[in-house]
């Protein structure tokens, strides 16, 4: 069931506002199945950097940005599993970082699948941010 203030939300995003995210991430219990929770209720904050996927659509956030925009750690939500998401400051980037960072993130959103999280510029030794 779509959530529409959430919709409406997401769709008023810019690139690089600052938001909350409430979302439940489906976790395997670790308690007897009596008493199990399955779902987890986690906030993530962040950078929202565009949405992704055609079929099933997924928030982009950057939680961490280093040097810049030459890396990012990101967070990819798929959008039915949002319950809230909360503006907390908008175009909440520098300019010049938010276009370096656009740039870079248009290049490779489509190559998000890392299983860190991390997404480096060429241009950057990973020794150095880790």
């Amino acid at each position: 069931m779509k959530n529409l203030n959430v919709e409406e939300t997401i769709n008023a995003l810019n690139f690089g506002d600052r938001i909350d995210v409430l979302w439940f991430d489906a976790s395997e219990a670790t308690t007897t199945p009596d008493k199990a929770h399955y779902d987890t209720y986690v906030r993530s904050t962040g950078f929202f950097l565009g949405i992704k996927g055609k079929r099933r659509r997924h928030l982009v956030l950057a939680k961490e940005i280093i040097n810049g925009g030459l890396a990012y750690h990101y967070n990819v939500i798929l959008l039915e599993m949002i319950d809230l998401v909360e503006v907390i400051q908008q175009h909440a980037l520098p300019p010049r970082q938010a276009r370096r960072l656009k740039k870079f993130v248009n290049q490779t959103i489509g190559k998000l699948k890392s299983k860190d999280g991390w997404m480096y510029n060429e241009r950057l030794d990973k020794k150095m941010v880790h």
